[in-house]
Order: structure tokens, then C-alpha cells, then sequence
């Protein structure tokens, strides 16, 4: 399994004013043009991938036993894992995941 993560999105007049889509001679009323008619069926406006985004932050959680007063939460987190988005602003960051059964989750804590 490998899910993919796109960046957020500029939407209008956002997008238009953007350094790296104003002065890169991209035709941002074409580009929002022919991405509303790939959004209209996902339900939401159309925009461009916002390029300053350069890293997407991951955290893991378990979750707790119920009604256990030694936890404030009911979940706990695990670990924080960061991965840097292609170059391509336009390219998508794949998440390949490995699902692994462990009995004892300090076991899959960095050592």
C-alpha cells in the first residue's frame, strides 16, 4: 500500500499572486481553468499546489486502553516522522507503508 499526499492548495486570487506562478510565466487563469473540471467531481474549488510547502510532518498514535486515569489523551503519541515533498511542486509525496503486527509497540521505537 502506498498512499500519496499532495500539497495544500492557493486558490484565486492566492494562486495569481504567488511569486513562483506570477513570475515563471505560468498562465494561472488556464492552470485554475483546467482544474476545475478535475475538482467539480471531488467536491471542492479549484487551486494549485501552494510550492513553499516543503516538508509533510507525520504522527503516529496509538490508542490508549479505556478509561485509564494514568493518561490525560486517548491516544498517545508514538513517534513524529517528516518527509520532504518532490521538487516537482506540481508531484505528489508517496507514503509506501508496511504494516507490521507487533506485540509490543517499544519495539518499533528508534533505539
Amino acid at each position: 500500500m502506498s498512499p500519496s499526499v499532495c500539497r495544500p492548495l492557493l486558490h484565486y486570487p492566492a494562486a495569481a499572486c504567488h511569486p513562483y506562478y506570477h513570475s515563471s510565466g505560468h498562465d494561472v487563469a488556464a492552470l485554475l481553468v483546467e482544474d476545475a473540471s478535475a475538482t467539480k467531481a471531488e467536491g471542492h474549488e479549484p487551486g494549485l499546489s501552494e510550492p513553499n510547502v516543503q516538508y509533510f510532518h507525520i504522527l503516529v498514535e496509538a490508542r490508549t486502553f479505556p478509561q485509564n486515569p494514568a493518561v490525560a489523551s486517548r491516544y498517545l503519541p508514538l513517534f513524529i516522522a517528516t518527509r520532504p515533498f518532490p521538487w516537482d511542486v506540481a508531484a505528489n509525496l508517496a507514503l509506501p507503508l508496511a504494516w507490521i503486527d507487533v506485540s509490543d509497540v517499544r519495539s518499533l521505537l528508534p533505539r
